[in-house]
């Protein structure tokens, strides 16, 4: 199979799991944003550009379980009310997110290809 073709494949899936969590924390967090992106990053699993109020997410996330998927999309729209990731910052992701360390806890065990 062509690779470009696969990696279509995956960006789409992937998009459309992103969205649905998207979806539902927008809500529950009463944030919003402009829009986000997927491209292939080597060294993080996202980002948010507060300001722009976009998100950008890494397109390996599609090899992470779908509790990894979550907590990345809940840690960067929790980066729309604070920047830092300090007490107040973890105390968020408990109140919304109970099993935000086992999550990421399989984001670690999901090979990040840094190549």
């Amino acid at each position: 199979m062509d690779i470009l073709l696969l990696e279509n494949y995956y960006r789409q899936v992937l998009r459309e799991k992103i969205q649905t969590y998207i979806n539902q924390y927008e809500k529950i967090l009463n944030e919003s944003i402009q829009s986000f992106k997927i491209q292939k990053m080597k060294r993080i699993w996202g980002s948010c550009n507060a300001t722009k109020r976009t998100l950008l997410f890494n397109l390996e996330l599609i090899k992470a379980p779908s509790e990894g998927i979550e907590y990345v999309v809940v840690h960067e729209l929790l980066h729309l009310k604070t920047r830092h990731h300090n007490e107040y910052f973890r105390d968020l992701l408990s109140l919304y997110l109970p099993n935000w360390q086992r999550a990421k806890t399989s984001l670690k065990e999901t090979y990040l290809e840094r190549s």
